[in-house]
């Protein structure tokens, strides 16, 4: 569930295909992010998760950070707050 809300995240603001984005999307290389995208990244997270990601230098990490390596964040985040496996089974109820 995650994964699909992030990926429909970066996809709206980098503007690109669903399809287009996988883990290992570079955001630099590949979404062209800068400073003010990842700015807007975590607007959308905080309103979508109540969420702040976990590492604080993460911004510092745009060369080499994939989609996946957001995921991962986003997904440690919402455990810290007890709320991944809340999601999942969530998710499980719903199929």
């Amino acid at each position: 569930m995650e994964k699909e809300i992030l990926w429909k995240m970066l996809a709206e603001i980098f503007e690109v295909d669903l399809d287009g984005i996988t883990e290992h999307t570079l955001l630099e290389d590949e979404l062209w992010a800068d400073e003010l995208d990842l700015q807007e990244l975590e607007f959308m997270l905080d309103e979508e998760f109540s969420i702040q990601l976990p590492s604080p230098n993460w911004k510092e990490r745009l060369e080499t950070l994939t989609a996946g390596d957001l995921l991962t964040m986003v997904q440690e985040a919402l455990q810290k707050q007890g709320r991944a496996e809340k999601m999942s089974s969530s998710e499980s109820n719903e199929n």
